[in-house]
């Protein structure tokens, strides 16, 4: 009987091994939502989001290394198969495809020094004619662009 019960999960082990699928993840060493390198301690709610994914599909993950755009630009050339924390437009919708329900959410917070306290009121048409520093090609400065009469 021991023997019969050692075969199974044998047998079980190697059907499920054929089945088991490596997913290509995009990884963003990004503070507070996913944190650690190659050969680190990883932490954060973007990897334990993925963890728990691969808990309910059975995927196992092959992290890819890189910064935001340097991943983004890998997902749209198909060179990696999942990334999270990316914002959805419609650029975007049309190189890839979105999950149903949405990963989280994302709050954006303007940064001033005191005497300009003025400008991070609720009516954003005072910012117009301002400077205002955004990462480059990031959502933010889409934003910016298109909502608000602004100087990038």
């Amino acid at each position: 009987m021991k023997r019969l019960t050692i075969s199974i999960l044998f047998l079980l082990t190697i059907i499920f091994s054929l089945y088991s699928e490596t997913i290509k993840v995009g990884y963003v060493n990004y503070h507070g939502y996913q944190e650690g390198l190659e050969n680190e301690y990883k932490t954060g709610f973007g990897y334990e989001y993925l963890q728990k994914l691969s808990y309910y599909t059975g995927w196992e993950f092959q992290y890819v290394y890189g910064s935001f755009s340097e991943l983004l630009d890998k997902i749209s050339n198909n060179e990696i198969d999942i990334m999270g924390n990316v914002s959805y437009t419609e650029e975007r919708a049309n190189k890839m495809s979105f999950s149903a329900v949405e990963q989280g959410l994302e709050t954006f917070y303007f940064y001033v020094l005191s005497e300009n306290a003025n400008l991070v009121k609720l009516d954003l048409s005072i910012l117009n004619g301002k400077r205002v520093g955004v990462n480059a090609g990031s959502y933010q400065k889409h934003f910016l662009k298109n909502g608000v009469k602004i100087m990038i």
